[in-house]
């Protein structure tokens, strides 16, 4: 090892185009063992990444660039290099929601957000949803309460079939459902855009029960933004 440069290695080799001479190898990025110089960490050089379609060479320098496609994009920080789905896309996504038991008790009269409003210009295409109920000590009680799922608010046009509460909601185990989407949920365009989704109890009264307040509803729905 080099006394100049602690972090570089000295040798005496012969090049290929028969000049000798003294030779640093920098030990970050190579070792060398009894003459044998070979990559740091056992690695291997990169000369080529091939696509679905084309292969990409890095540049002299080791420079490779990954560039998101359409509805993607990309980050990178130390070595890792992330790929994300453009949040206005139109591929399917989905959003996870926890209703607690107090949001489940007071869904008439203020409905639970279940996906967020997506800017001026975009409207959430709803495509169905899991319900999920998570007994806790005691079973909610309900008398033709059932849920849907709407534009904005409980007076927003409802986007899903009715959600049937009886056999559901006031069971006292887990209990999962489905939601599914309305043959026709027209909507003036006004009325869509840039609004959430939210879960709303169609019935005439609150949901009752669960004095615990330990139940809750987990929820998956599956969604499109679409560009108006």
């Amino acid at each position: 090892m080099s006394d100049r440069n602690p972090l570089a290695y000295t040798g005496r080799v012969s090049g290929s185009t028969k000049v000798q001479g003294d030779v640093q190898f920098n030990s970050s990025q190579f070792s060398v063992t009894d003459g044998v110089v070979a990559l740091a960490g056992g690695g291997l050089a990169v000369d080529t990444v091939a696509g679905d379609s084309g292969s990409a060479t890095p540049t002299t320098a080791g420079l490779l660039t990954i560039a998101g496609g359409s509805g993607l994009s990309t980050s990178a920080t130390a070595n890792t290099v992330t790929i994300s789905q453009d949040a206005s896309t139109s591929a399917m996504q989905y959003a996870d929601v926890t209703i607690t038991a107090a949001e489940i008790k007071a869904a008439r009269a203020t409905p639970v957000e279940l996906v967020a409003a997506q800017g001026a210009g975009n409207a959430v295409f709803f495509m169905g949803a899991q319900l999920k109920l998570n007994y806790g000590s005691e079973v909610f009680t309900e008398t033709d309460d059932n849920f849907a799922i709407k534009y904005t608010d409980g007076s927003g046009v409802a986007v899903s079939q009715t959600i049937e509460n009886t056999g559901f909601i006031d069971q006292s185990a887990d209990t999962m459902t489905n939601a599914l989407p309305v043959a026709d949920a027209i909507v003036a365009a006004a009325s869509a855009e840039n609004q959430a989704l939210v879960l709303h109890n169609t019935g005439d009264g609150e949901i009752g029960g669960n004095a615990s307040d330990d139940s809750t509803i987990t929820a998956r729905i599956f969604y499109q933004v679409v560009a108006l």
